[in-house]
């Protein structure tokens, strides 16, 4: 077994939370991240720094899992622990948020898009460069870097967010799987979204979307939105080539766009048209290292990033009052 998926059973769990120290008050945060305790440990010093209270995270491996045992915890009368989970795209596609003071969502896709930070990436640089912050902006702009991968990769997020709702949500659509459609072997059942790698969108030389990727990703997932099994005499490979035959299912595109429409509809209502906390963080730094990388290899410094220090200095420096209201609500309890 690899070590980065090693798991704690429950048992080991419980004996971890029970180790606290009486001479401080410790708080247990149940966590989605196994093996990155260390990631959010670091956080957690920064976001109460100074104050008699250290946060101690327990990585579970998964939303799901931490649903799950903030579920066993409360049948089991344990209400000393706080759970901290992703925000997803739960908000925008129908999932019933958990309502406890002690379980937090963050408001964010994930913590990573929190540590992004225009002032260390300056400050990154200026040292990697030798070169002042005036002069590094004219090398790279952040905020015309954060603008465009947010503006290119926001119809990615919201099909990625279309497919969840759509399989949250399978049994009230109108719209039939055909599960005969079997181009690479998998039904839409099965189809990738959030966790494919970010390189099936991005350049990995440009950092920026690698243009026709996104078009080839929305006809595979059109495609496998098949009404009455319309497309089962034919192979994946004459239909993906067959434009005006997936155009003539309109009911598809009408049934995609009124959904993603929806979706936008619920988003834009609770963070306005800026689409960054609807992008996945870890998504976001892979483009920003390769813009990164990019600069560094104009000034002939390709060699000399060290991805790992890079986002330890995200983590370390970044604003840590963007976490600001994580803190309130665990202060208020």
């Amino acid at each position: 077994m690899d070590i980065n998926e090693l798991e704690y059973s429950n048992d080991a769990l419980d004996a971890r939370a029970d180790m606290k120290d009486p001479d401080v008050s410790e708080i247990f945060v149940f966590v989605e991240d196994i093996n990155k305790e260390f990631f959010y440990e670091k956080i957690f010093d920064r976001l109460f720094d100074n104050e008699n209270m250290l946060l101690k995270p327990i990585g579970l491996g998964g939303k799901n899992k931490v649903i799950s045992r903030f579920n066993e915890n409360k049948e089991k009368g344990e209400n000393d622990y706080f759970y901290l989970v992703d925000g997803d795209f739960d908000r925008y596609i129908g999932i019933e948020l958990i309502e406890d003071d002690r379980f937090i969502y963050l408001e964010a896709y994930n913590i990573e898009n929190y540590i992004i930070d225009e002032n260390v990436v300056y400050n990154f640089l200026t040292g990697k460069l030798k070169k002042t912050k005036r002069e590094v902006r004219k090398l790279f702009n952040f905020n015309q870097w954060k603008d465009k991968i947010v503006d290119e990769s926001k119809k990615l997020f919201l099909c990625y967010a279309f497919i969840q709702c759509y399989l949250f949500n399978i049994e009230d659509s109108e719209i039939i799987i055909d599960k005969k459609y079997n181009a690479k072997g998998k039904s839409f059942l099965s189809i990738e979204n959030v966790s494919r790698s970010p390189f099936e969108f991005l350049n990995p030389y440009t950092g920026y979307e690698q243009v026709g990727n996104f078009d080839k990703y929305y006809r595979e997932v059109v495609l496998r939105l098949c009404i009455e099994n319309g497309f089962e005499n034919f192979s994946g490979i004459e239909v993906i080539k067959c434009d005006k035959l997936i155009k003539s299912y309109s009911k598809v595109h009408h049934f995609y766009n009124s959904s993603i429409d929806s979706i936008s509809e619920k988003y834009e209502l609770i963070n306005g048209t800026n689409y960054y906390n609807f992008i996945c963080g870890k998504f976001l730094i892979t483009s920003l290292k390769l813009c990164i990388k990019e600069v560094l290899k104009r000034q002939n410094l390709s060699t000399n990033f060290d991805e790992r220090d890079f986002e330890n200095q995200l983590s370390s420096y970044f604003d840590i009052d963007k976490l600001s209201y994580v803190k309130n609500k665990i202060e208020k309890i």
